[in-house]
């Protein structure tokens, strides 16, 4: 009888025991599983807050991608001319808002041809002109070089009164027996033929009232001719050139 007594009192400890077990097994899950959903929800906050981020950094992007269209199509400058132009980094020159509308290779009739693209769909305050030695290689005489000139200041006057232009003159060249120079490059152009053309856009500038920067005489040697050391080959400028145009350009342009 004792030992029923005892085998019932042990049968009853385990199944109280196994209760407690099972309450804890059900515990145990319970708890994973809350741990498992409070992880799902932090990823999914996480890739919220990230994906979050990715789009205000993609406006972001946008809004500054808007703002340098809009600080190019109203830029307070634009340099208009051929591989001179195209080729000065204008963004390490100035800090204010500037448009380059320089393009390798062009001539004056190739300027008259795309103002509407190279300088009517902007709003510049001042404009600077250096075009013409492309035009010398091709043949053409100054009287024409000087007349295109005319004609492209004239447009621009016409369809941008308020805009303030400088003409600048033409750049010497280098076609000595250097070893830095590139004579295919240089080509046809000749120092006399550009003073020559110089010479009419200086008188041309004095009597219409428009401003002048004469580059000619602060990149020529004792010889007259473009320095070594301002030139990639005896036409293009290299950096050092450009520097000393830079400092005469703002010293002549009113800011």
């Amino acid at each position: 009888m004792k030992r029923l007594k005892k085998n019932k009192e042990l049968y009853y400890q385990k199944k109280a025991y196994y209760k407690k077990d099972k309450f804890f097994i059900v515990l145990i899950i319970l708890f994973t599983l809350l741990v498992v959903n409070i992880l799902f929800i932090y990823v999914q906050y996480e890739r919220k807050q990230n994906e979050t981020e990715k789009e205000l950094k993609k406006q972001e992007e946008l809004i500054k991608k808007r703002d340098r269209i809009e600080r190019i199509k109203y830029g307070d400058i634009i340099f208009l001319g051929d591989s001179l132009t195209d080729c000065y980094d204008l963004n390490k020159y100035y800090n204010f808002p500037i448009v380059n509308s320089g393009v390798s290779g062009w001539t004056t009739d190739d300027i008259l041809n795309h103002l509407n693209e190279k300088v009517f769909q902007y709003n510049p305050k001042k404009l600077v002109l250096l075009i013409g030695t492309n035009d010398i290689n091709r043949d053409k005489d100054s009287n024409y070089i000087t007349s295109n000139i005319e004609k492209i200041v004239k447009k621009i006057k016409e369809k941008r009164p308020k805009v303030t232009i400088y003409v600048e003159s033409l750049y010497p060249i280098n076609h000595t027996a250097s070893e830095k120079i590139n004579q295919q490059t240089v080509g046809k152009r000749t120092n006399q033929t550009i003073m020559e053309i110089n010479k009419k856009l200086r008188k041309y500038c004095s009597v219409n009232n428009i401003k002048y920067i004469d580059m000619y005489p602060i990149l020529i040697d004792k010889n007259g001719n473009l320095r070594l050391e301002y030139t990639k080959e005896g036409l293009h400028i290299n950096e050092k050139g450009y520097q000393v145009i830079t400092k005469r350009i703002l010293k002549n342009i009113e800011l």
